[in-house]
């Protein structure tokens, strides 16, 4: 079974459903809890999810001013405008889902 979010006990069991989600009772201490995901509050569709992931991941050809082509990553500004939303929905968006995101390293 799924371990409690409180106690950590395994001792959970199925508890009935809520908005169609299963909901757990926790033998250990008493609470009832839903098996929640990184982005279960922001009721993001997988593919919009999978395409800002991909392109914070992605290298971009960039031309500097002295003509030099060096690769760069797209920021969250660039994701946000090229998708239509806000800059702080991609942040929050990456940053929970950290395991799955190559980090940048600056200088």
């Amino acid at each position: 079974m799924l371990p409690c979010p409180k106690c950590k006990s395994k001792k959970t069991t199925k508890g009935g459903f809520v908005n169609s989600k299963q909901r757990y009772l926790c033998n250990g201490c008493g609470i009832s809890f839903i098996k929640r995901t990184a982005d279960y509050k922001m009721k993001i569709k997988p593919d919009m999810r999978n395409k800002i992931l991909d392109m914070y991941n992605t290298k971009k050809d960039y031309i500097n001013k002295y003509d030099n082509k060096h690769k760069k990553t797209y920021t969250t500004r660039e994701i946000a405008n090229s998708l239509g939303v806000s800059k702080s929905f991609v942040h929050k968006l990456v940053f929970a889902n950290a395991k799955n995101v190559i980090h940048k390293v600056y200088k």
